[in-house]
Parts: structure tokens; C-alpha cells; sequence
């Protein structure tokens, strides 16, 4: 799509995506739609009907899906099992023409899809506010094609098709649907709190949101609950121990016998590990949020395995999160336990600095010797001081459009491009977006109103 980047190497990436869409035969009676999506579904043949893992982003997206399935098979889609909140939006296109569809899923999906709209949020007030940085994280405002063309998937934000799970599973159970035997785990969790684990025990495989093809994300600046490690880790373990032969995962390619398998999980809970314990090694060596950014660095071998790339989020934003999980936001310097404003930091700074014209030509020079992290922040200074301060929005502009295209992860890109464009006049882009009238009218009333 002509986008600028600061890439792995193809050979790299090519074993955790594709290059273009392709539909997978697993195995006898499998098959998983890949690349058509960031939700990658799986299709699994039961007796009297078909069984599908996710359903997509949005209606049109699981349109796109049952289209493909139909072609796999003629028997009708029987059931739908959710990995997680965050891919159940294309199932109600199962049901066009007045199909019965039995729905699967952790009992926590239908509250989290109706209160939060699936992102993930402490408090649902400020559900508007994750929705907008959403859209900005997935490029929602950046061009199709050309230098600033995303580099990841695209989720807009589109009609929705949710349909309630109708059987919620509690973890241990096993039930036999279309008279394919599974057995449910819902326990442990990636990137929401209601994940659910399928064991295919007469096939010897797992399908899962646990195992991932990028380095974990445990934060994502849109916000969302915390994202434990130490569960994350467990969920792999439990996998590990169904000693599966066939591991199918919600965004990436099938990973196929024992020893395959094994070793994928142990290598991608050991980077899970790794951060973890790295950080609170620099915690006890005094590190504060801003230090530990710069703190933790992989071995080689965890380095150079694909899984653990970071095409999505960065490492250096964990520890800090870690952190501010363990000892809330405060450093421990107690000189940072009162802070001037911003607004007046920046207007002290700047004078300190010799004024704005100063501060504007070191700006310049700092975005002329490629410090555009330093470029930004001097940029950032005078806009605190001066919002239409257009010098200074070009200033900041052409530095995060440079670290956006040599940004690894599609998250720092899409939100630095995106910013970039807002700072040129190219794109509005929204601070918050509300929910919809429809999905407002799904809410339970609790989710507006208490006492």
C-alpha cells in the first residue's frame, strides 16, 4: 500500500501473518479464515452442522465470513463460540434467513459486550473516551495508501451483529456440540477477562486467545482492564498441559505437532516471564515508570522469535504499567508527589529556554539531527503555551510522522500518523465518541443509571 516502515524482516513476519487472505485446511474437518481480518475465525465440521470460533468485528466483516463458509461445506452453521468480547460483532450474519444458532461463551461476555462495548473498562462513563482512542489506534484517520498507510488491520466502527451467548460454560465443563466433544476453560485470560479455551480432545487440539503472533500487549494506551501476566502465563500452562498436537489461536497460523506446539508456549510464556521479572528487578533496584522504559532488553533467544515481535505494542510500555499496578504512579521521589501544572512547567521551561523562538529553532534543529522525541516534546512546550501555534504544529507533525514510520508497532504508528495529520488540519479527530442509539438501547439500565 506504498506505507513507509521500519520492518522485521519479511522471512519474519511471514510466519505469524500473511500476505494475503488465505483459507487454511488444518486438518480433516478444520480450516481457519486467515488474513481476512485481525479476527481470524476457525470452522469445525460437527455431524449434523458447523461450528465457528469468532465471528469478526463488525456485521459486514461476519457477512464476509459466512460467505466463505458456505463454500467449505452445505451444512448450516449450528453454533458459535466466542474466544472473547472483542470478535463477537459479525454473528448475527449466521442467522440471516432464520437460522437457530446455539451461541458459546464465558458467562462474562454478554455484561462486558452490553456495558463496556467489549473494550474493557473499570468505569462504563468513560466508555466514550476509549471508544475515540480506539478508532485513533486502528486506523480509522490515516490514508489507505501511500506513506502513511496503516500496517495493520483497519476495525471501523461499523454496524454491529451481537447476538447474546445463549450457553454460558463455567470452566472444567465439557459438552458435545454438533457431536464434536469439547471441553471449556474460562479461568485464565489475555487480553480481557473473558476468555474461553475449546479442548478438542477426540482432535488433540486447543483453540485459544492466549497464545498470540506479537510480543503480549498488557497495556494499550486506549485503556482497558489490567492485563495480569501471572494469569496470562497459567492459561498457557494449562494448554501446555493438554499436550495438544494442533494449537489454533484467534490472529495467527495453526501450529501443528507436539513438540511444535510445546516449545511455541513455553518460549512465549517465558517472554511473559522475562518482563515481568525484569521489572520488578528494576523496581527493587530503584528504577521509577520513566526509568524502566528503557530498562528491560530480550535475550536472543526470546529476541529472534517470531511470536514475540513487536509489530503490535511496545515493550517499553509494560514495565511502567507493572509498576503503577504494584505502587500506583508515584516514583518515590517525594519531590514528585507535587508537580507544577503543565501548562505552567511549559511556560517556565520555555522562558528558561530563552523564549518561544528559541524553543521553536531548537525544536527545528532537534527534528533536523533526528531526535524526534526530543523535537516533539520542545513542540508539545509551546503548544501548551500557544494552541495555534502552527510552526510549532508542523515542528511536532513532521517528528511524530518520523516516529510513526519507524515504529515497529502498529499501535505507536497509527496513533503517531494519526496525530501528525490532526496537527496538519488533514483529519478531525474525534476526543470522544458515544455509543450508538442501538447499543445504548441493548444496555442494561444500570449501565446509565444508579442509586
Amino acid at each position: 500500500n506504498g506505507a513507509v516502515i521500519n520492518a522485521y524482516t519479511p522471512e519474519r513476519l511471514a510466519v505469524v501473518h500473511p500476505s494475503t487472505p488465505q483459507l487454511i485446511d488444518v486438518a480433516d474437518g478444520i480450516w481457519q479464515l486467515a488474513g481476512m481480518s485481525i479476527s481470524w475465525p476457525v470452522v469445525i465440521e460437527g455431524e449434523d452442522g458447523l461450528i465457528i470460533y469468532d465471528t469478526g468485528d463488525n456485521l459486514e466483516e461476519g457477512r464476509h465470513f459466512a460467505g466463505e463458509v458456505a463454500k467449505l461445506s452445505d451444512k448450516p452453521v449450528v453454533a458459535i463460540i466466542y474466544s472473547h468480547a472483542h470478535y463477537t460483532m459479525g454473528a448475527s450474519a449466521f442467522t440471516e434467513g432464520g437460522r437457530d444458532v446455539e451461541v458459546i461463551g464465558h458467562p462474562m461476555i454478554n455484561r462486558n459486550v452490553t456495558q463496556g462495548g467489549g473494550l474493557g473498562t473499570y468505569f462504563p462513563e468513560i466508555t466514550p473516551l476509549q471508544l475515540a482512542r480506539a478508532s485513533e489506534q486502528f486506523n480509522n484517520y490515516t490514508p489507505r495508501s501511500g506513506p502513511d498507510a496503516p500496517i495493520a488491520g483497519i476495525i471501523e466502527l461499523k454496524e454491529r451483529g451481537f447476538l447474546p451467548v445463549t450457553r454460558p460454560v463455567e470452566d472444567g465443563e465439557e459438552l458435545t456440540v454438533a457431536g464434536v466433544k469439547m471441553q471449556f476453560f474460562t479461568r485464565h485470560h489475555s487480553d480481557t477477562d473473558d476468555c474461553l479455551t475449546v479442548w478438542l480432545p477426540e482432535r488433540k487440539a486447543v483453540l485459544n486467545n492466549l497464545f498470540w503472533p506479537n510480543m503480549p500487549n498488557f497495556y494499550t494506551p486506549r485503556g482497558a482492564l489490567y492485563r495480569d501476566p501471572f494469569n496470562w502465563i497459567e492459561g498457557l500452562k494449562q494448554i501446555r498441559s493438554l499436550e495438544p498436537e494442533l494449537l489454533l489461536s484467534t490472529h495467527t497460523f495453526p501450529v501443528k505437532g507436539q513438540s511444535q506446539v510445546r516449545e511455541h508456549l513455553n518460549l512465549f510464556s517465558d517472554g511473559i516471564a522475562f518482563i515481568l521479572d525484569q521489572t520488578l528487578r528494576g523496581i527493587l533496584l530503584g528504577l521509577g515508570p520513566d526509568e524502566l522504559r528503557y530498562f528491560i532488553k530480550f535475550p536472543p533467544h526470546l529476541e529472534s522469535f517470531p511470536f514475540l515481535a513487536e509489530s503490535y505494542g511496545e515493550l517499553a510500555w509494560y514495565p511502567p504499567y507493572f509498576f503503577n499496578y504494584a505502587l500506583g504512579w508515584w516514583n518515590g521521589d517525594a519531590a514528585s508527589l507535587h508537580r507544577l501544572h503543565p501548562d505552567d512547567e511549559a511556560g517556565r521551561l520555555v522562558k528558561l529556554m530563552g523564549g518561544q523562538g528559541m524553543v521553536r529553532e531548537a525544536a527545528e534543529d532537534a527534528l533536523g539531527r533526528d531526535e524526534y522525541a526530543w523535537a516533539a516534546q520542545l513542540a508539545t512546550y509551546l503548544l501548551r503555551l500557544d494552541g495555534s501555534d502552527q510552526a510549532a504544529k508542523n515542528v511536532k507533525a513532521a517528528a511524530l510522522r518520523e516516529m510513526g514510520h519507524r515504529a515497529r508497532g502498529s499501535i505507536m504508528r497509527s496513533y503517531a500518523l494519526s496525530q501528525a495529520l490532526e496537527l496538519e488540519g488533514k483529519v478531525d479527530i474525534p476526543r470522544l465518541i458515544p455509543p450508538s442509539v442501538d447499543q445504548i438501547a441493548l444496555a442494561p439500565p444500570e449501565r446509565y443509571l444508579s442509586r
